[in-house]
């Protein structure tokens, strides 16, 4: 244990844990792809380097990586897909909140991964068939009106599906949310998509 002193100069106690290979292969599995969050959609990006700002896929070739030297110059970063920030307002909620699943939970919550859930949070699975808008639990009771995500109601939060350093990730599974009466409750995709609601905790 050691002592640790933050930003506004308060000494805490300080346990640090080192994770072990069974820790790591939680999340870094066959199914997630092994090593997460190295791909197109999300290294396409502007980044800040010391020497100013570029996009990641541009920049990758500058520190030989791939091999420059057996790699071709990479395509514009305007022609392939990214994930969108939350806060872009320009695009759209639906896609917002979906990239936030993406990047925060589908390693594990996908098929032959290791999330105790039914839904998929990849965003090349089709809505309608992520199982996220009322989606069924996993451990749910037949019959039980609780849903993975019920429209017009929150997700909730668990910050144990997230291993540090990354953001917290929203696990709907957790907690689950009850579904509105039918008489005050949207349609599925309605609450999903549109722009005048907030997207479902996922900031």
């Amino acid at each position: 244990m050691k002592t640790a002193t933050g930003s506004y100069g308060v000494t805490r106690a300080q346990t640090w844990r080192f994770p072990g290979r069974a820790d790591c292969i939680t999340c870094h599995t066959p199914a997630g792809g092994h090593a997460l969050s190295f791909n197109t959609r999300q290294l396409n990006r502007p980044h800040t380097f010391p020497g100013g700002t570029a996009n990641l896929v541009t920049a990758l070739p500058h520190a030989a990586y791939p091999d420059a030297a057996t790699s071709a110059a990479p395509p514009s970063p305007t022609s392939l897909p990214a994930h969108p920030a939350l806060a872009d307002a320009t695009a759209p909620l639906e896609t917002r909140a979906r990239a936030y699943l993406e990047v925060n939970c589908s390693f594990c919550h996908r098929p032959g991964g290791t999330a105790l859930g039914l839904w998929d949070g990849r965003t090349s699975t089709p809505l309608s068939l992520a199982g996220l808008v009322d989606g069924p639990l996993y451990y749910g009771v037949a019959g039980s009106p609780e849903r993975v995500l019920a429209p017009a109601s929150p997700i909730s939060r668990n910050s144990s599906c997230a291993s540090p350093p990354p953001a917290p990730a929203a696990c709907p599974h957790s907690r689950p949310t009850r579904a509105p009466s039918p008489a005050k409750s949207s349609s599925a995709v309605e609450s999903a998509t549109s722009p005048s609601r907030a997207p479902p905790a996922v900031s």
